[in-house]
């Protein structure tokens, strides 16, 4: 992603795939990103062990971190890359996470030719996924928003915003 964000990469423990950190993460690192809801872990779904995503676990698999901590990129989870963008301002957000899209953009485009391809990628079908949804350009984006104030919300009527989320939350 550089020069658009700078960071560091950690491998998962106990990869050997990445020779500048051979052994992966050490255990400080690896709780540090478990506590900020950044660690992924191997997926326990049948469908998901059965389609060979979890193939030679932990290797070839980490977490790319932004100096300022506000950019996660998870390498080889399900997908090639999974990007969140942390931050309390959905604007600043989308900015960031456009940036950084754009340094990937431009690491693509600069592939030689002859070099292998960075993604898996066919003529016919695109970029591959081992989601058939995202299957040729896979890109998703979701937003989570914390709303600590939402359950205080005093019900004036019974069809406010306030009393159908509490009604779906089987709160009333």
């Amino acid at each position: 992603l550089a020069p658009a964000v700078t960071g560091v990469y950690l491998p998962l423990r106990q990869s050997l795939s990445y020779a500048p950190r051979a052994g992966g993460m050490d255990e400080f690192e690896e709780q540090r990103l478990k506590a900020a809801g950044l660690l992924f872990d191997l997926s326990e779904s049948d469908p998901t062990i059965a389609s060979g995503t979890c193939r030679d676990w932990p290797h070839g698999r980490g977490i790319f971190t932004s100096s300022d901590r506000k950019m996660a990129v998870w390498i080889n989870h399900q997908e090639h890359l999974t990007m969140m963008v942390l931050g309390q301002d959905l604007h600043v957000a989308y900015r960031e996470m456009q940036r950084a899209l754009d340094g990937l953009g431009e690491i693509l485009r600069r592939r030689q030719p002859g070099e292998t391809q960075a993604f898996a990628w066919t003529e016919r079908l695109g970029y591959l996924t081992s989601d058939l949804h995202g299957l040729g350009c896979s890109l998703e984006a979701a937003v989570i928003l914390k709303l600590p104030r939402l359950a205080q919300m005093e019900v004036s009527h019974p069809c406010s915003a306030a009393g159908s989320w509490r009604a779906w939350a089987g709160l009333m």
